[in-house]
């Protein structure tokens, strides 16, 4: 691997994705259309699109768990030759961050985060 160019230092974890008939309200329930999930967060998004586009990218942030949402993100981010992921520390008993983004047919979002008040960083370093 190349050294990186850039590091991209930030939010690191895990979105569902869940298409909905509509938002649900009181009273109205919204059906599951679809559901899939994928490594999410600022940080994450950006380095991943530089690694797939060749560009040595370096990544940092948050921690991810020994769980399996950390083992699915860690999986995924394998899959790019050009992203370096060493500083991403992964801990046991520990909930990765994760962000269920329900999706609208229109595109409208909504957002549930889940143990944000509990998420973890990896200092930075100049290392990095």
């Amino acid at each position: 691997m190349q050294p990186a160019k850039i590091l991209c230092y930030g939010e690191i974890g895990l979105d569902v994705y869940v298409a909905v008939s509509r938002l649900p309200a009181v009273n109205l329930t919204a059906h599951a259309l679809n559901e899939f999930e994928n490594v999410g967060g600022g940080a994450v998004n950006t380095a991943v699109w530089l690694a797939n586009w060749g560009v040595p990218t370096r990544l940092a942030g948050h921690d991810l768990g020994n769980d399996r949402y950390g083992e699915f993100a860690r999986e995924r981010m394998s899959a790019f030759p050009a992203l370096d992921t060493t500083f991403i520390n992964y801990q046991d008993n520990y909930q990765t961050p994760r962000c269920q983004c329900l999706v609208t047919p229109d595109g409208e979002r909504v957002f549930i985060l889940h143990w944000e008040d509990d998420i973890h960083i990896t200092p930075l370093t100049l290392d990095m």
